[in-house]
């Protein structure tokens, strides 16, 4: 999936500078790939969905696998979003805030 995003982002990069493609993990994404790292201009939103499922009144923080692909994500330098996103819903969509 995150080649997938990559593309997206690489053809986007030129004509939207500035503009961040946002992807979701979750599911089978829910922790990072082993070789394959997100570009500059990608960032991933990690999902409460299946910590959701299991620990249905806890906090992430209570998680010790959602605790852990947050770690996984952050060691791949995966930071959250700013401003400027392209939603994989809205690709060709520049700008936000």
């Amino acid at each position: 999936m995150l080649s997938f995003v990559n593309k997206i982002a690489d053809g986007l990069k030129d004509e939207f500078p500035n503009a961040t493609v946002m992807a979701l993990a979750y599911l089978d994404t829910f922790y990072p790939p082993k070789t394959i790292r997100p570009r500059d201009n990608v960032a991933i939103q990690l999902c409460t969905d299946s910590h959701a499922w299991k620990y249905q009144f806890c906090y992430v923080t209570e998680s010790t696998a959602f605790q852990n692909s947050m770690i996984a994500w952050a060691a791949i330098n995966v930071v959250a979003p700013e401003k400027n996103q392209v939603g994989m819903e809205g690709v060709g969509q520049a700008g936000g805030s």
